[in-house]
C-alpha cells in the first residue's frame, strides 16, 4: 500500500468522517471493514462515521439526481453532507469516471477541483483516494483512464494543499465479489 506521509494524522479526536463516491464507496456499507480498522487505531478518539455513497455516482452526483435535473444531483450531494455535518470529507471519485471513458475524464478535473472548493468553503477538512483499478468487466481504455483520474486526484491534491491517499493493490480473485467487481470481506 501506497499512502500519503503527513506530519500529523489525517484524522483526529471526535471527527465526524463522511465518505462520498460511488459504487465502490456504497458497497463498503456492507462490512464497515474501513471504519472498524480506522476505530482500532484509536479507540480513545471516538470517530463518528457516515457512508454517503450512491452507486454510479461521479463527482457531479450525477446519479444522485434521481428524476431530476443533473445538477440536482450535485445540489443533493451538498445536502445529504450537510445533514451528515462531517468535520472530515474521504472523497472516492473516478471509478465512474474512468468506466465511462474520455468524456468522462475530461469532465473529472473541473468537477473535482468545483466539489473540493465547496467542500472547503465549507470548513471541512478533504481526503481525496484515487480510484484503484479492480478486474472484472472493462470498457476500452479503462487502464488508460484509471490512471488519468489517479493524477487528476494527485494534481488537484496538491493545488488544493489537500491529502490524497493513492493505494495500490492487485486483488487475489478470493478477495474479490463474485461479479470480480469490488473487493469482498477479504478483501
Amino acid at each position: 500500500m501506497n499512502v500519503c506521509v503527513a506530519d500529523e494524522p489525517l484524522l483526529k479526536a471526535q471527527d465526524r468522517v463522511a465518505f462520498v463516491g460511488g459504487t465502490f464507496v456504497e458497497r463498503m456499507q456492507s462490512n464497515g471493514a474501513v471504519e472498524a480498522e480506522l476505530q482500532s487505531r484509536r479507540p480513545d478518539w471516538q470517530l463518528k462515521f457516515r457512508n454517503l455513497g450512491w452507486s454510479g455516482d461521479d463527482v457531479h452526483g450525477l446519479a444522485r439526481k434521481v428524476f431530476d435535473q443533473p445538477e440536482n444531483g450535485y445540489q443533493r450531494l451538498m445536502k445529504d453532507l450537510d445533514t451528515a455535518d462531517p468535520t472530515v470529507v474521504i472523497v472516492a471519485y473516478g471509478f465512474a469516471e474512468a468506466s465511462d471513458g474520455a468524456p468522462a475524464v475530461d469532465r473529472f478535473e473541473p468537477g473535482l477541483r468545483q466539489l473540493v472548493a465547496d467542500l472547503k468553503k465549507s470548513d471541512r477538512r478533504v481526503i481525496l483516494v484515487a480510484p484503484i483499478a479492480l478486474p472484472g468487466f472493462r470498457v476500452d481504455g479503462y487502464d488508460q483512464w484509471i490512471s488519468q483520474c489517479g493524477q487528476i486526484i494527485t494534481r488537484v491534491a496538491k493545488e488544493a494543499g489537500v491529502p490524497a491517499l493513492n493505494i495500490k493493490w492487485s486483488p487475489e480473485p478470493s478477495q474479490l465479489t463474485d461479479d470480480k467487481l469490488y473487493p469482498n470481506d477479504l478483501g
